[in-house]
């Protein structure tokens, strides 16, 4: 691998596990019942939208395509919106690091543009969970700080679409995952 295809595929590998971290506390139907930071959705909703996101991480990575078709619902853990965030997140890590692992620079490019998206993706609603949860961030700061540094050279206002609120201020108490959620829209913790 090159040092950036490398250095997105270990960003993304860190939000990766601690989206996985995040999920760990997520146990019954009570916790997916919580609120989140997204006033609209519940736990519930948010944990299965992970589970699109790995899947379209995944297609990403192998294909080069974008697409935002929904995964399959028959697969392990259907019923178990936990466990299948599970599965499509252990698919897309897998897919990832094929494609990083190829000779074609072509199949390398899509890599990197999962796991930069993916990082992004996962850093932030890892922090929906662990803040839905009452924990606290399951990223560390050098991670965080990692992935605020990507975050800012990839979004601008115009690019935040529909996935991202504008970026807000941090309170001087933020933790480096606070400032990385409040540049992609978060509210601070209270």
């Amino acid at each position: 691998m090159s040092g950036s295809v490398s250095e997105a595929v270990r960003r993304f590998d860190s939000c990766h596990a601690a989206m996985l971290t995040a999920l760990d506390g997520v146990r019954d139907d009570e916790d997916l019942a919580r609120s989140t930071p997204c006033p609209e959705w519940d736990l519930r909703r948010l944990v299965e939208h992970v589970s699109d996101v790995a899947h379209v991480l995944a297609r990403l990575a192998r294909t080069g395509v974008l697409s935002l078709d929904p995964p399959p619902d028959a697969e392990p853990g259907a019923g178990d919106p936990v466990a299948r965030a599970r599965s499509q997140l252990r698919r897309a890590a897998s897919a990832i690091q094929e494609a990083a692992g190829s000779a074609d620079e072509r199949v390398r490019g899509q890599a990197m543009a999962a796991a930069q998206s993916g990082a992004v993706e996962l850093a932030a609603h890892g922090w929906d969970v662990t803040t839905a949860m009452g924990r606290a961030p399951a990223l560390t700061d050098p991670e965080a700080a990692s992935v605020l540094q990507l975050a800012g050279g990839l979004l601008d206002d115009a690019q935040r679409g529909s996935n991202f609120a504008p970026a807000r201020a941090a309170t001087g108490a933020a933790t480096v995952a606070d400032s990385l959620a409040a540049f992609l829209g978060r509210r601070a913790r209270a």
